[in-house]
């Protein structure tokens, strides 16, 4: 095994003072976080975005599902006409997870899913503190990672004019992943952290944590280099077993599930087809902040790319030892390099190739990796530009002085829209009916994409039944979150109960006598049942039990 002579341990003296430093660097992230949200916080509503209500509508789904004691909901009755969807299985669960239950806890999907992004925010502000101390940089550069990641642009359009809360999450735990892989290299251990963090990416969103391997892909390359080929395959390891055991039956499980559903709709937005001109990356003078919200922008920072080039200028004519900076320049500037070439036309051979690929949709999202990267390269750049004197130290400062001013300056200006507010009201208004977020009809049945969603019907109505009664009884008034609906029914001629719930893999019925199961034309479940007293129980079904009915050999 090779490996690196130890370096030698600071005295105590400097160890003191670097863990006194650092007492004030969470709390700095913290404000960071605050500062970048704040201006939303005192408003009596939400801006227009791609998503309209859905981050809303997603929390209070969820807020529902918890308050019935389902704390780890697969299928929401309130979508579709009333008629049922499994979003809350197949789509990215992680944030949704996170508002849901700050929203059940403070009773307002509106409140919980604003501090479910302050604590997103904080997370990633928190995780480039982190990889910038590991890469040595001083407590002042580690603050001014996490708020140039914070005041990005690209974390703005997520959050606010996309609504894309899911992809958000992957940005802001992307650090962890990079400060997990440079913990690979330095230490030639913690695949079990790798593991975590991927884990974590994936609940986050699935299509990110697969591009996020690029980055363990170059990490285990340094690592190799250092420690050689056993610690490599064991920290492999560990981190595959993590994954599999927390991600791997819930992968399969969608992919088993898929086809009773419609995810052939996203196909409709292909990566080889959805490119932007490479200029819109530096300076984009198509999308107006603040005065829009149709369109993207995949812009990185006009003040970080100005930085970049001036420092990086700089530090190319410099000569000096770099060689104990060589292996995180080469993780960050070598992941970026990908994340970059994947944003090209040069890369579509890649995308039409490779299974899986095309799920990421638009290049343009890998933006959300490439700017946490190039942040620490800038980071990197000033510390040791500031170490040197005169003129160079003077203009390292200035860079930092510049991206901070126009960081704050970028973040007014997105936090204060002159285009139109949702308010408050409206967005509750919406939420007390919930029916939303039809997404684009990738989680409707087969059966209703091609006879069309079903039109409103009451949640459980009967024909020729004398007496049916329900436990719990709201479910004869109405849709409700539940886990088990037991009927008794009475029906001296045969009656029929219609139960108004798509008929898929997450619901089942059940009855104590003969009965007949039909699924209807409009793909809902009508109980036939003979003369008689009947109990009738209708369920939804849990995720072990998914799991072994569908993955079992033969299922």
């Amino acid at each position: 095994m090779r490996s690196s002579s130890p370096p030698l341990a600071p005295p105590p003296a400097i160890v003191a003072q670097e863990r006194h430093a650092w007492r004030w660097v969470p709390p700095a992230c913290l404000g960071v976080a605050l500062a970048a949200l704040l201006p939303l916080l005192g408003l009596d509503g939400w801006p227009f975005n791609h998503e309209g209500f859905s981050v809303f509508e997603r929390a209070e789904a969820f807020r529902r599902a918890y308050a019935a004691g389902d704390f780890f909901p697969l299928w929401t009755p309130f979508c579709h006409n009333g008629h049922g969807s499994p979003w809350p299985f197949f789509y990215h669960r992680l944030f949704t997870t996170l508002s849901g239950g700050l929203a059940w806890v403070l009773g307002s999907a509106f409140r919980g899913v604003q501090l479910a992004l302050l604590l997103g925010l904080l997370a990633g502000a928190l995780g480039m503190a982190a990889v910038a101390r590991r890469l040595g940089a001083s407590p002042r550069l580690q603050v001014l990672a996490a708020f140039l990641l914070c005041f990005s642009p690209y974390a703005y359009l997520d959050w606010l004019v996309r609504g894309a809360a899911a992809e958000l999450s992957a940005m802001m735990l992307y650090p962890w992943l990079l400060w997990a892989c440079l913990r690979l290299r330095d230490e030639g251990r913690g695949g079990w952290s790798v593991g975590l963090a991927l884990a974590a990416m994936f609940y986050a969103h699935m299509v990110m944590f697969l591009y996020a391997f690029f980055t363990l892909a170059v990490a285990l390359g340094f690592m190799r280099a250092r420690w050689g080929w056993r610690s490599t395959l064991a920290a492999t390891g560990q981190a595959a077993l993590v994954v599999l055991v927390l991600c791997a039956p819930y992968a399969l499980l969608m992919v088993r599930l898929e086809k009773h559903f419609n995810p052939g709709a996203l196909g409709a937005w292909t990566p080889d087809r959805e490119y932007v001109p490479l200029a819109r990356y530096l300076w984009d003078r198509k999308f107006h902040w603040g005065k829009q919200w149709e369109g993207i922008t995949p812009e990185i920072g006009r003040a970080l790319s100005i930085g970049l080039l001036v420092l990086g200028g700089v530090r190319l004519a410099s000569r000096g030892d770099t060689r104990s900076r060589g292996p995180a320049w080469g993780l960050l500037l070598g992941s970026a390099a990908i994340y970059a070439v994947l944003q090209l036309p040069v890369s579509a051979p890649f995308y039409r190739a490779v299974p899986f690929a095309r799920l990421l949709q638009f290049p343009w999202r890998l933006v959300a990796f490439l700017t946490p990267l190039l942040v620490l390269v800038l980071c990197m750049l000033v510390e040791d530009t500031a170490a040197r004197d005169g003129w160079k130290r003077r203009l390292s400062w200035a860079v930092v002085g510049l991206t901070v001013f126009t960081g704050l300056w970028f973040g007014w200006r997105a936090t204060h829209p002159r285009y139109p507010v949702a308010s408050r009201s409206e967005i509750e208004s919406e939420l007390a009916a919930l029916d939303r977020p039809w997404s684009g009809n990738e989680y409707l049945p087969r059966a209703a994409v091609e006879a069309g969603v079903p039109p409103p019907a009451a949640f459980l109505s009967h024909e020729g039944c004398e007496k049916v009664e329900a436990e719990p009884r709201e479910a004869l008034l109405g849709a409700l979150h539940f886990g088990r609906i037991t009927l008794s029914v009475s029906a001296p001629r045969g009656c029929t109960v219609r139960f108004n719930q798509f008929q898929t893999p997450f619901l089942a019925a059940e009855a104590d006598t003969p009965a007949r199961f039909v699924t209807t034309e409009a793909g809902t479940l009508e109980v036939q049942l003979p003369a008689g007293e009947h109990r009738v129980i209708l369920r939804r079904r849990g995720l072990f039990e998914l799991l072994s009915r569908h993955l079992r050999p033969g299922a």
